[in-house]
């Protein structure tokens, strides 16, 4: 997305929500994920601080947003593992590419 105005950003974006569907059915989404409510302990499990934001949304929201802060914090190359790990079966890429893009404009 890097050299592309907002406006065009934005215009891609419309063009990716125009083809969505209703999805999968809402979930419990953080929608606030930030690397401070990012806590991971020894034995690797890691957990989310910060619920205050939360609500009901599109799993895509956060999956968009950990994969940010995955990027962020650890590089690109962890990304795909955790889409592996949340399982593929679920994961619309469309509406996973739209909501990235979101992310990125919010960011």
């Amino acid at each position: 997305q890097r050299g592309r105005g907002p406006a065009e950003l934005g215009a891609l974006l419309d063009e990716l929500c125009a083809g969505l569907g209703p999805g999968g059915g809402p979930v419990f989404v953080h929608a606030g994920l930030r690397p401070d409510r990012l806590w991971c302990d020894p034995t690797g499990a890691a957990s989310f601080t910060g619920w205050h934001q939360g609500g009901v949304g599109d799993r895509h929201v956060d999956l968009a947003a950990a994969a940010a802060l995955a990027t962020e914090l650890y590089g690109p190359a962890l990304v795909a593992p955790l889409f592996d790990a949340y399982g593929l079966d679920d994961i619309d890429l469309r509406r996973l590419d739209s909501h990235q893009l979101l992310v990125h404009l919010l960011t």
